[in-house]
């Protein structure tokens, strides 16, 4: 591809909740990006009825796609990792854009996106992800995350959550970590090429049975095969910050200053 060739990006949309919140966030990126395309998976947990809704109000943009495969997600759970890769595998196979830039329906754009977009022409080729080792994690347990398996999500089950990993790690009852593999950690939200994208598809099921059953994927999946390969990785696009309890903080305003470190989404945003 031409250096000089606009870069072209797939918007992918993890939304659970609000159809107001959802095309409020919609309409911005289509309006400011005129090439820009949004995947939409909305968690299948919610209403018929506002699923309904939402596609009925975003009906008629061409570039706007809403997957009719939902996933029931469970926050902690592969659910997340495989409803985002629903979008990534719809997003290669019938659009093809440049980049791959996962978002939620709370994130919101810091600037127009003209912005954004010349950050990724100036640095093309590279991937935008947070890939750590495990002193990115600040609290709870670490490489246990994967190390042992973790059926039940911990806010529907504590107790069983609880329990069933202890008495793994007592038995001694640990997974087998393939050689190749240094499991990394970030935030789930990243910037990738097609290439890695395509990377990430192809080794999912290779990997899959070390992170099926882990402890919060979303935060190593993407992380861990991203970092296998050789390619430049600079940080994350979204900007997100938790407070002393581990709670994500909630904006009121944007933070344009922001804008200045290369971030241009932001976590979590409400003026409502």
């Amino acid at each position: 591809m031409s250096e000089d060739a606009e870069v072209t990006i797939s918007y992918l949309i993890l939304c659970h909740d609000s159809p107001d919140r959802i095309v409020r966030l919609v309409t911005r990126i289509l309006s400011d990006d005129e090439t820009g395309q949004v995947i939409i998976h909305f968690d299948k947990n919610s209403s018929r009825a506002k699923f309904n809704e939402l596609k009925a109000r975003l009906h008629g943009s061409s570039r706007c796609h809403i997957l009719e495969n939902r996933v029931r997600c469970g926050w902690g759970q592969w659910s997340l990792v495989e409803s985002s890769l629903l979008m990534l595998k719809y997003s290669l196979d019938n659009i093809g854009s440049e980049y791959n830039y996962l978002v939620s329906e709370v994130c919101y754009p810091l600037t127009k996106l003209d912005s954004l977009k010349k950050h990724l022409s100036s640095n093309r080729g590279a991937d935008f992800i947070e890939s750590e080792d495990c002193t990115w994690i600040k609290g709870g347990i670490t490489h246990d995350r994967y190390l042992y398996r973790h059926f039940f999500n911990k806010n529907n089950y504590p107790r069983l959550h609880k329990y069933s990993y202890l008495i793994q790690k007592k038995l001694s009852i640990k997974k087998n970590i393939p050689q190749e593999l240094n499991v990394r950690f970030g935030s789930q939200w990243w910037c990738l090429t097609k290439e890695t994208c395509g990377f990430v598809l192809e080794n999912r099921d290779k990997y899959l049975s070390l992170f099926k059953y882990s402890w919060i994927p979303d935060e190593c999946f993407f992380q861990t095969l991203v970092n296998l390969q050789n390619r430049t990785l600079l940080h994350s696009l979204t900007y997100y910050e938790f407070d002393k309890n581990g709670k994500p903080k909630i904006y009121k305003h944007l933070p344009v200053q922001l804008v200045k470190k290369h971030y241009f989404f932001i976590r979590k945003y409400s003026n409502e």
